[in-house]
């Protein structure tokens, strides 16, 4: 079995024996960041893209379309764990709708102020908070732009860190209940296997867990 596979299951494991336990489910509202993996229709709403002004989704469980009790949405499409500056600085284009997860933390934020009348810790106890899938577009406009597999690599420690810091900062916050979410093994999609050919018939065998 492999580790992500494993983490799944162990997660699952975790929130099902938590059900079990209390007869009830613990979790009564999720914020969600990140970016196309689980974007439910913010890049939409972001409008142009001259002009992007992020307008998260709530997190719908019965009819209002208004409500916010059952969490917020806040991952947008082509979105990157980095912020725009670090791509500039690369003389990277990424698009004008990228909500980097910076951004994510500070509506997140935002919301918090304004909606809990309590302490944040009590609003997010019986939340769950994924800081993610988000991560994979910071590589992605890399190798779609031309750079080396050596610059890209060292992006990693920078991604990595992005998301550690808000982790960090959705606990500061109050957050019991927080999944991280891993990026997907991209060297095996078909986009990359065609864009990236290399001669070695090896290199294309897969091992089945």
């Amino acid at each position: 079995m492999s580790t992500t596979k494993a983490l799944s299951l162990l997660v699952l494991l975790v929130f099902v024996s938590l059900v079990h336990a209390t007869n009830q489910c613990p979790i009564n509202s999720i914020y969600q960041f990140g970016d196309s993996i689980a974007d439910t229709g913010n890049l939409i709403r972001s409008g142009p893209a001259s002009s992007p002004t992020p307008k998260p989704l709530p997190q719908r469980r019965h009819k209002s379309p208004s409500s916010f009790k059952n969490g917020v949405n806040f991952a947008v499409s082509g979105s990157t764990a980095l912020n725009s500056s670090f791509f500039t600085a690369r003389n990277l284009h990424v698009p004008a709708t990228n909500t980097s997860l910076s951004t994510q933390l500070a509506l997140f934020k935002s919301h918090l102020r304004s909606t809990c009348h309590s302490s944040s810790s009590d609003c997010l106890k019986q939340s769950l908070l994924m800081v993610g899938e988000i991560g994979g577009n910071d590589y992605n406009y890399g190798f779609f732009q031309g750079k080396t597999m050596e610059e890209i690599r060292s992006y990693i420690p920078h991604v990595v860190g992005a998301i550690t810091a808000a982790a960090r900062d959705v606990i500061r916050a109050g957050a019991v209940n927080v999944v991280i979410p891993g990026n997907f093994p991209v060297g095996c999609f078909p986009i990359y296997l065609t864009s990236f050919p290399v001669k070695d018939p090896k290199a294309y065998e897969t091992m089945v867990a």
